[in-house]
């Protein structure tokens, strides 16, 4: 007998919608649900991203939203009052049952999971701490008091919690005193496209996909340009959001914006495109508070067999041990980037080649289907016995 579950996201933001302005947890969204289908698991949804009005999905709703303190106020009542109702919502859905366990992905402020009753597992799937991001890397909340106390309360609840990194494992743990046991690590994961292995053999346009942040550290790719050795590069940016302006000023002001594209937010079904006309994908994540340590542009980057230059993390650092083509720096300035640049663009043949000829490790380790096969066998060992 096939396990049935109910997939819970909370987030009035979150949509699995081509026109979401949040396409990384979009794709792992599907990611996970597609998994668990493939995997036999009868699957439900409620996804209440997709159930809000576009207003708060498309692009520009983020910076909309947190605007001034008045509309972060706003949205702080609005996700208290979603919170409510998607409780209900989640309510009503559990009484069509039996769901042998709800799998949750944590937002703000939300516990969808929390009204299951037993034997119905709950498993929350935890890609941040939200509470600590939501107030220092963003303007997303006006209370991280209230927010920390309402997180702490929803990892305490939850039966058994999947965190994407060991180290956020850790952080949860150590932040709201959750026992480790019963968190999980299951790393973010990718669908392989099948397509054609190219390896360029020079070094002249970087790509970078993703939400335009000051935590992405595109400030410093940008400067870089300015550098002796680094003036024949171009970068691609696939993006938009609260930097773009910036970054585009930024380009004018330093004398590379014809050497500067940004071409906006790239449909989902056009991000394998878009990186096949790269050489190099940038990942430059700053995070203070640690909530990025696993972005999902480095699956992404990797299905397409392109070669990394990415900031040193726990994941960065474990991949490029493992043999993939990540080189990995440290420190945020435009030295410190152009340094490593000039180190690949004398290696860059070689390490082309290396990333094209990873693709197949990438799908046999890295798909989303490898990436959930433990969590899936536990669930079933405990709803099944076997």
């Amino acid at each position: 007998m096939s396990l049935r579950a109910l997939y819970l996201s909370g987030a009035p933001r979150l949509s699995t919608r081509d026109s979401t302005e949040s396409l990384g947890p979009r794709s792992h969204i599907l990611g996970v649900l597609f998994a668990f289908r493939r995997a036999g698991i009868e699957v439900d949804e409620l996804i209440v991203g997709d159930r809000s009005p576009a207003a708060f999905t498309q692009q520009g709703a983020e910076a909309r939203l947190s605007r001034s303190w008045l509309t972060v106020l706003a949205t702080d009542v609005l996700r208290l009052a979603y919170r409510f109702r998607n409780q209900l919502l989640a309510r009503r859905m559990l009484s069509t049952g039996p769901y042998d366990f709800v799998y949750e992905r944590y937002s703000l402020f939300q516990s969808l999971g929390s009204v299951r009753r037993k034997p119905v597992e709950w498993i929350l799937e935890v890609n941040a701490l939200l509470a600590i991001e939501a107030t220092s890397e963003r303007r997303a909340t006006t209370s991280r008091a209230i927010a920390k106390w309402v997180e702490g309360r929803t990892f305490r609840k939850a039966d058994r919690i999947v965190a994407v990194t060991e180290s956020l494992r850790e952080q949860i743990a150590s932040v709201y005193g959750v026992d480790s046991a019963r968190i999980e690590v299951v790393a973010n994961g990718v669908d392989v496209q099948p397509g054609q292995r190219r390896a360029p053999e020079s070094l002249k346009r970087i790509g970078f996909l993703g939400a335009l942040y000051e935590w992405q550290n595109l400030d410093a790719l940008i400067g870089a340009l300015t550098l002796p050795g680094l003036r024949h590069l171009n970068i691609d940016i696939a993006g938009d959001g609260p930097q773009r302006a910036h970054l585009e000023h930024l380009a004018a002001k330093l004398g590379v914006d014809d050497r500067v594209v940004f071409h906006g937010r790239v449909h989902p079904d056009r991000v394998q495109e878009f990186l096949s006309t790269v050489d190099l994908c940038y990942a430059g994540h700053d995070s203070s508070n640690g909530a990025y340590f696993s972005p999902l542009k480095l699956w992404e980057y990797l299905a397409a067999g392109r070669p990394i230059v990415a900031s040193m993390h726990q994941v960065t650092t474990e991949l490029s041990e493992e043999g993939f083509a990540v080189i990995t720096f440290q420190g945020r300035s435009a030295d410190h980037v152009g340094a490593v640049l000039l180190r690949i663009k004398d290696e860059y043949a070689a390490l082309s080649k290396v990333a094209a000829e990873s693709v197949d490790r990438v799908r046999e380790s890295f798909s989303w289907d490898a990436r959930l096969a433990p969590l899936v066998r536990s669930i079933t060992a405990k709803h099944h016995g076997g």
